[in-house]
């Protein structure tokens, strides 16, 4: 789940449709963003100008477009960038076949697969028996369903929340929580950790897929922290957002725990 953005209409028919136009870098091939139902459009925007300020080529897909692409036209993509919004809508979006198809594009093609809260929910599934469809979601990684990161302890979980996630080697910084899941522990796969230690970021190959799941938000931009109130003492985390998907692209693994 993320805020709500505000969005003009002008501005998302702009985007929509549009493709990076500031001379993208061809060793990064082409990412595909989905902008379909249930997505936040804030965080869209977000994850533009973050694809647009490292000259990565993206393209927006609606869920209708995504079940209409085939296969072999997944393959054409390096990495599938899914942002934060209600992962029951999305879900419900896409057509079984759909989500099967994004499944094995990844497991079973090597298509990169970066997702951002819901994003993160949909990915990570119980594996379905052979030849059938994911029960829920993608399920991309092989594992039990997904449970939400309490920031609060026994008090309610908040909207939103800035929380202190803790880095190998001992370095922290602050990240926008919007309603976003811990991870089970993978070998070498934990990037980052909440306050009571469960998995925050995790980074872990899927068969033939490199993946990338975060349950907090270092691509919110400030417009998030000021519409609740959100102190965030170290400031925007853009970078981290970007290390993310460019190790992602270059299948290149991050320091881990």
């Amino acid at each position: 789940m993320t805020p709500p953005g505000i969005f003009s209409f002008i501005l998302w028919v702009l985007l929509f449709g549009a493709t990076a136009c500031r001379e993208p870098d061809p060793a990064l091939g082409t990412a595909l963003i989905f902008a379909g139902e249930g997505t936040n459009l804030s965080n869209a925007d977000a994850l533009t100008e973050l694809a647009q300020s490292h000259f990565l080529a993206y393209r927006f897909v609606t869920s209708s477009e995504l079940d209409a692409m085939s296969t072999e036209e997944l393959k054409q993509y390096r990495l599938l960038v899914w942002p934060g919004g209600e992962s029951s809508e999305m879900n419900d979006s896409l057509r079984e076949e759909t989500r099967t198809r994004v499944r094995d594009a990844v497991r079973e093609s090597g298509l990169g697969y970066v997702g951002f809260c819901a994003g993160a929910w949909l990915a990570v599934g119980p594996p379905a028996p052979f030849g059938h469809p994911p029960y829920w979601g993608f399920g991309i990684v092989p594992a039990p369903f997904l449970e939400e990161y309490d920031p609060n302890g026994e008090a309610p979980n908040p909207i939103g929340a800035i929380v202190k996630i803790f880095f190998p080697g001992g370095k922290s910084r602050h990240l926008v929580w919007w309603g976003g899941p811990f991870f089970t522990e993978f070998p070498a796969g934990v990037l980052a950790r909440y306050p009571d230690g469960t998995a925050a970021i995790t980074q872990v190959e899927a068969g033939a897929g490199f993946v990338t799941l975060s349950g907090l938000h270092p691509e919110a931009p400030q417009s998030w922290r000021d519409g609740e109130r959100l102190h965030d003492p170290d400031g925007l985390d853009l970078d981290l957002a970007w290390r993310l998907i460019e190790s992602t692209v270059k299948r290149e693994r991050l320091a881990a725990f």
